[in-house]
């Protein structure tokens, strides 16, 4: 009687530890197939403007807000999904990288709170996570137009990014509109271009980069 017991209990014991078992290794590989997929979005954070200012991402991705220049930026959450983590960030020359994983599926908006007036806002929607069969797609590279502020050079690194198809050109105009620089060049799909801007005056300028079908525009600031 004893030892029958005694087998009783070991192997119901047995079978509590196979379902523990189970279960943990079933959470750990879904633990692993997220992180495995898992993306990190760049979000470049330059002059007034959010660079991309609306995308899709997953549930596990981390969104990462790049200084390349010039002012300094707070991105900081509005409107978010329930049970997302809210998040008020600096990125600025000495701390250009800041990042947030995303752990809640929904739609995430948020701004600057140094450039709201400016109209310096974001959003991004997140999916629920990827399965092991999908793969992310890429995410755009960001055009870099430095340094702002410029004094006599003003660079242009299309970045290898892939919006554009045809042959580019780039404009410089003032606040007013008045054009002072315009080229166009296949060039740049390989190399950034340098532009003399020695003899502008000081104050903001708008470089404008198309194609004939797609139009990008960044705010920069010429300094004395």
């Amino acid at each position: 009687m004893v030892v029958s017991t005694f087998n009783r209990y070991f192997d119901k014991n047995q079978i509590t530890m196979k379902k523990i078992f189970t279960s943990v290794l079933f959470t750990t590989l879904t633990f692993l197939s997220i992180q495995t997929f898992a993306t990190k979005i760049i979000v470049t954070a330059e002059n007034y403007k959010f660079t991309p200012d609306s995308f899709d991402c997953n549930v596990g991705d981390t969104i990462t807000w790049h200084y390349t220049g010039g002012f300094g930026h707070e991105p900081a959450s509005t409107t978010i999904p329930n049970g997302a983590a809210t998040w008020t960030v600096d990125v600025n020359s000495g701390s250009p990288d800041a990042s947030y994983v995303v752990t809640v599926s929904g739609t995430y908006n948020y701004v600057c709170n140094f450039h709201i007036g400016d109209g310096m806002v974001g959003k991004f929607i997140a999916h629920p996570a990827v399965s092991t069969n999908i793969t992310a797609l890429p995410v755009e590279r960001p055009i870099k137009v430095f340094p702002s502020p410029f004094h006599n050079t003003l660079t242009i690194d299309l970045n290898q990014n892939t919006s554009f198809k045809n042959e580019v050109t780039v404009e410089l105009t003032n606040s007013i509109g008045e054009r002072k620089i315009a080229t166009t060049s296949r060039e740049i799909f390989n190399n950034a271009i340098t532009l003399d801007v020695s003899d502008l005056a000081q104050g903001m300028y708008f470089v404008t980069i198309s194609d004939g079908n797609l139009k990008k525009t960044y705010r920069v600031i010429k300094s004395e």
